[in-house]
């Protein structure tokens, strides 16, 4: 099994997103740095990460999430359009 980082995300009109990713030295990153992190991960509170257990084999793509996944590092420069 491996674990899937949840992220709350803040929309920016009032409502939350889900954002995915596998990867928890990201996670621990974020959490470090958290009042470097965008606003869109604030969602109120500062940073909030739920886990879930998932089968090894399993990519975002089988679990439908792929459109969601944290693609690229918070801190790295890049278009906000792609930072999502």
């Amino acid at each position: 099994m491996k674990t899937l980082f949840i992220v709350i995300t803040d929309s920016g009109d009032g409502s939350q997103s889900l954002r995915y990713t596998f990867d928890e030295s990201l996670i621990l990153k974020m959490q470090d740095r958290q009042d470097e992190l965008d606003d869109c991960y604030q969602s109120g509170d500062g940073l909030q990460v739920d886990r879930l257990l998932v089968p090894d084999n399993l990519s975002y793509e089988d679990l439908g999430i792929g459109r969601w996944s944290i693609q690229q590092d918070p801190f790295e420069e890049e278009d906000d359009e792609d930072r999502y």
